[in-house]
């Protein structure tokens, strides 16, 4: 059974499968790896990753946007 556990992007099982990820981005983003490098290493508050047999099998991240819908 799944279990999801909210927690931030200080957690080491959201750092380390979102660090594997970086380090695929950086091959497909070639010449623009730096401009998105900027936004690998800010603190997010709202993270969730999720557990299979208490191993992570997945995460994700929420982050309020400045551009407010109506």
């Amino acid at each position: 059974m799944m279990k999801l556990t909210r927690t931030t992007s200080e957690n080491p099982d959201f750092q380390k499968p979102t660090t594997l990820f970086d380090e695929y981005l950086i091959d497909i983003d070639g010449e623009e790896k730096d401009f998105f490098a900027q936004y690998n290493q800010i603190y997010i508050e709202n993270v969730i990753v999720g557990y299979e047999n208490e191993i992570p099998v997945g995460c994700g991240a929420f982050k309020k946007s400045k551009n407010q819908v109506a």
